[in-house]
């Protein structure tokens, strides 16, 4: 199954759930914002798009880095969430790396966990691709499995592609 939306596809794999969202802005406008000079800008700022991916079921309410699902994961899950940042972010240095990431196991720590929970680890990306800036966080289930749940997690970052804007 291909999900798309916002210029972002995700070749789903089998018995994953995936979901690509963008949170609503908010009704009141901030003064001029300086991506466009000139316009209001959203009180939340830009938003960006979202993308979960897990290989369980993933709950209706989430945080952009997975919070609502990571903590339901048991040993043998991984979750991925990779969002989008503002136009702002193409060229800073923390985006130099290109392409979609591929994680080693030796990357994967309890100590990259946004919040910790025993037994589990995370890692996370600062990247580009096709000219948009995004944040791949990846969590496996479990540290002792982390060497065969990480290729989990690189196989379904091989299925997803984003599009360069305009």
């Amino acid at each position: 199954m291909i999900l798309a939306g916002f210029g972002i596809s995700v070749t789903v794999p089998r018995g994953w759930d995936a979901r690509i969202n963008r949170r609503p802005e908010a009704a009141v406008a901030s003064p001029y914002g300086e991506a466009s000079p000139g316009t209001p800008v959203p009180q939340s700022g830009w938003t960006t798009p979202v993308v979960h991916l897990a290989n369980f079921a993933l709950p209706e309410q989430r945080g952009d880095y997975g919070s609502g699902a990571v903590n339901l994961m048991k040993g043998s899950n991984v979750f991925i969430a990779l969002v989008e940042f503002g136009p702002e972010s193409v060229g800073a240095a923390m985006f130099r790396g290109t392409g979609m990431p591929r994680f080693r196991a030796n990357e994967i720590s309890a100590q990259a966990m946004q919040r910790p929970i025993a037994g589990m680890g995370g890692a996370q990306r600062f990247f580009t691709a096709s000219g948009r800036p995004f944040c791949c966080y990846a969590v496996v289930g479990s540290l002792a499995a982390k060497s065969v749940l990480v290729s989990s997690i690189n196989e379904a970052l091989v299925g997803i592609s984003a599009d360069p804007l305009g």
